[in-house]
């Protein structure tokens, strides 16, 4: 890892006079290569956070609907087949833990 830190380093030592202040201002903020895949890191946590809460409140409506027709099927269904009582409560406990 030091290598990787002294080569970080020397780039930036022969890039110093050619950068903006903005870029200037990232190489301080960093401080070398495992900043920048610390940020990285962070940074997709962030999106990836974001995406999953899309992603619930898109299909929430979904389980929600499900969950009602479950309660019309459970009402509907007569008693005397137990393999489909056993079959339709399992999917009913599913949607319900869900």
């Amino acid at each position: 890892m030091t290598a990787l830190l002294e080569r970080w380093r020397e780039a930036v030592n022969l890039s110093i006079d050619k950068l903006h202040t903005h870029e200037l201002e990232d190489i301080e903020r960093f401080q070398g290569p495992d900043g920048i895949e610390a940020d990285l890191r962070e940074r997709l946590r962030v999106v990836a956070q974001g995406r999953l809460r899309n992603i619930v409140s898109q299909i929430s409506p979904f389980f929600d609907t499900l969950q009602q027709a479950l309660y019309l099927l459970a009402t509907i269904m007569p008693t005397q087949s137990m393999s489909t009582a056993i079959i339709s409560g399992g999917a009913y406990l599913a949607v319900k833990v869900s």
